[in-house]
């Protein structure tokens, strides 16, 4: 597990060697969108695909549009999974795990409870969703 203070210091392990990376935040005033930006200014545009199958949109905050249709198959690029939910109740999870197969893989996650202690919110997700075993945690702890 890796224990991050500031949205930005995901950059210093994007080089790392991973297949599939959970980052779990409090995803509020634009963490998700400097993490999502880092990673892709890092692996490059053409190379990274952005999902999300939930609505994202708040007032005042337009998420990044999606670059793949639910069901599509992905090979071969990296994939930011925001948050393991959709909009329209389908299989999400099996899909993700379709999505890791094959891609390597950053979900981002907000915490499944209200805490900042990484161990709380960290074993409640390894619990209920369906991840690798070599996942990699990263935990942005709240100053």
């Amino acid at each position: 597990m890796i224990i991050i203070s500031h949205a930005e210091e995901i950059k210093e392990h994007l080089k790392e060697s991973i297949h599939c990376m959970v980052i779990i935040a409090n995803y509020n005033k634009g963490k998700s969108s400097i993490i999502t930006e880092a990673i892709h200014n890092f692996f490059g545009e053409e190379k990274t695909v952005y999902m999300a199958f939930a609505n994202r949109a708040k007032p005042g905050f337009t998420p990044r549009q999606a670059k793949a249709a639910f069901g599509e198959h992905i090979k071969g690029k990296v994939v930011v999974f925001d948050e393991i939910s959709d909009d329209n109740n389908r299989n999400i999870r099996a899909y993700l795990n379709e999505i890791i197969d094959h891609n390597k893989v950053f979900i981002l996650s907000n915490p499944y409870g209200s805490s900042n202690d990484p161990e709380k919110e960290i074993a409640p997700f390894k619990e209920h969703e369906e991840v690798p075993e070599d996942a990699k945690f990263v935990f942005l702890k709240e100053p």
